[in-house]
Parts: structure tokens; sequence; C-alpha cells
């Protein structure tokens, strides 16, 4: 007895057959020295914070005065913190972020 399903069946099991196998991995592809750019793919800005902003960000961060915060110098950057220092951004603030960060 042949049911309809059948030919599905046999039809899918010949294309498996048939299959060309996995294709080899090979090595990553990677940029020649002399294609990789000079300069780095950001821009270094310094902060445009103003003394003004420290008691919005405490607000808002929610530090509840047991955190210092500071204004970056001119040279200085949010990649860079100073030693036993946290660098964020005004928008990570705005974007909720609070502090003490909470535990999971």
């Amino acid at each position: 007895m042949s049911f309809p399903s059948d030919s599905l069946v046999s039809s899918t099991a010949s294309s498996i057959e048939g299959a060309s196998p996995r294709p080899e991995a090979r090595e990553p592809w990677l940029p020649e020295p002399e294609e990789l750019p000079i300069t780095p793919w950001y821009e270094e800005k310094s902060s445009n914070l103003k003394i003004s902003d420290i008691a919005i960000i405490k607000k808002k961060g929610g530090t509840m005065g047991k955190f210092e915060v500071v204004l970056p110098h001119p040279d200085e950057r949010a990649h860079r913190p100073p030693p036993s220092f946290h660098t964020f951004y005004v928008n990570q603030i705005e974007m909720c972020l609070r502090f003490p960060i909470p535990r999971c």
C-alpha cells in the first residue's frame, strides 16, 4: 500500500544523499597590515560637562551622596579612568544606570 507522503520521503532522502559535503573550515581572513587604517576608528573627544552638571548627575544617578562625582580634565578620556575611579557616560545615567549598581 502506498501513502501520499511516500514520494515526499523518497525525494527528501535522495536530495540528502546527493548533497555536497560541508565545506572545510578555513583560516579567518585578516587584512594585510598596509590595509589597516592608520587612525583609530573612533574619535577621541574631551568632555563637555560643566561643574553645574554634577548635581544633575548625582540626582539622576541616585548616588545618595555616597559617591564622589568628578569631571574629567580636558586630556582625560572615559576609556582610561584614573586609578580607583569608574567612568560612565551621561547617556548611561539617562538610560537608568543607578549607583550603587544593584546585584543580580
